[in-house]
């Protein structure tokens, strides 16, 4: 049951933990994050597997961390026909919404302030864009379909996906590839913000980063 609260008649204290609901502190785990993001500016793969290693699979190989083709066809193999058929109608959704939008949005525009000095905008996409999807407590291929989607609607050239290895989550994989995502990696947390900033021998970097995520993630992006 959710609690409904009316902002005029409740307390101070109930006031208070309202607001601080919508404080994350990034203060305790600052140093940490910075710890590890530098590892993986300076160490790159190497540090992205011990990270892998310590909070997600003990196992893991570098081999595995970018997902391939016959990664990917094991993925549709694993999924239910009825996922399948929702993703794809999320995502018919989605390509909808964006299609629309993106014809309301003015691409381009000049206007001649004084004679010969003209000046206006111009709406062009990025190179590459690091697309993060939450797979902790639960995978979110929603997350994967709706982000990429976007970007895809965007015209970005390169769309790489990035989540935790913490199960196969093939739901997640098949979401990026029905939505057009170019590259899907198995890292998660504060490595794959890394990785999407500095990149490693085997990961490009990124020029924006997008995506939902704990505070650990929220704190490296930043």
């Amino acid at each position: 049951m959710i609690s409904i609260y009316e902002w005029k008649t409740v307390d101070a204290d109930i006031r208070k933990r309202i607001m601080d609901r919508a404080q994350a502190d990034m203060e305790p785990i600052k140093e940490s994050v910075a710890t590890w993001l530098e590892r993986v500016r300076e160490q790159g793969d190497e540090a992205i597997l011990d990270y892998i290693r310590k909070f997600d699979d003990a196992k893991f190989e570098l081999s595995r961390l970018r997902v391939g083709e016959a990664d990917i066809k094991e993925a549709y193999l694993n999924v239910d026909d009825r996922v399948l058929e929702t993703i794809q109608q999320q995502i018919e959704i989605s390509q909808k919404y964006h299609k629309v939008q993106a014809s309301k949005v003015e691409q381009e525009w000049e206007i001649e302030t004084i004679p010969g000095v003209k000046t206006g905008a111009r709406i062009v996409p990025v190179d590459a864009v690091g697309l993060y999807v939450p797979a902790g407590k639960a995978p979110l291929p929603t997350v994967a379909q709706i982000l990429t989607v976007a970007a895809k609607a965007a015209e970005v050239p390169r769309i790489a996906v990035f989540f935790p290895p913490t199960a196969p989550n093939y739901e997640i994989i098949v979401a990026a590839n029905e939505a057009g995502a170019d590259e899907i990696y198995r890292v998660g947390g504060i490595a794959a913000i890394g990785a999407m900033a500095y990149g490693t021998d085997i990961i490009k970097p990124v020029n924006f980063i997008a995506g939902p995520g704990n505070p650990y993630v929220q704190a490296a992006k930043l």
